[in-house]
């Protein structure tokens, strides 16, 4: 099996964070089910700062691992292309972990989803694999401007697609908290990834 590796920021992570916990079941579509175009954040909000108190922005790392599953569907299968990216509870776009393959148009939760004047996924960007890949990522906490965002509610969403657009591959979306304590998450398996693991470690003060 392949295995993807993708590091943001140069923090370290610790080995004491919390036992696993119970979060919110993650949502997930399956391969050509369609988002209500209503529930897309428009241009200006996806693109806007996030806007919280400055003191509670804690620094930290959040390690992201999952494995894309056999049987994806589509035109060009099993090759693929996806992306793992961060977004705040209620729409603005944070920032891109992962990105592989050129054609990102096809990732069609992606390319609506994120500020198109973010280029910094060039820096975490891959050709398209081959078949199923693990994968592993770090977020050190900040946006694609290089500021650390606010503690509160966050999404990690997860796409893979072996298709050109249509129609549209899976996608997964895993809220989470960020905040001061650390915490390890196991979400379900969702359709098309399996084995999802987050685990995420504040800074030491």
């Amino acid at each position: 099996m392949i295995v993807m590796s993708v590091v943001l920021g140069a923090c370290s992570v610790g080995d004491d964070a919390d036992e696993p916990i119970l979060w919110p079941a993650p949502r997930s579509r399956a391969h050509g089910d369609r988002m209500d175009a209503g529930s897309i954040p428009q241009t200006h909000d996806r693109c806007r700062p996030l806007v919280g108190t400055p003191s509670a922005r804690t620094e930290g790392v959040l390690e992201v691992r999952f494995e894309t599953t056999e049987g994806l569907q589509g035109q060009h299968a099993p090759k693929n292309v996806g992306a793992a990216w961060i977004e705040a509870a209620g729409g603005p776009y944070v920032r891109t972990l992962e990105l592989w393959g050129n054609e990102r148009s096809s990732i069609t939760m992606w390319d609506l989803r994120r500020c198109s004047t973010d280029h910094s996924v060039d820096s975490v960007s891959s050709a398209s694999l081959d078949g199923p890949a693990e994968h592993n990522s770090r977020w050190d906490t900040r946006d694609f401007r290089g500021n650390v965002v606010p503690d509160g509610e966050y999404v990690l969403w997860l796409q893979v697609t072996a298709n050109e657009i249509v129609p549209e591959g899976p996608y997964l979306e895993i809220p989470f908290s960020k905040h001061a304590g650390g915490w390890t998450l196991i979400p379900d398996a969702g359709d098309a990834f399996e084995h999802i693991e987050l685990r995420y470690t504040p800074s030491q003060p």
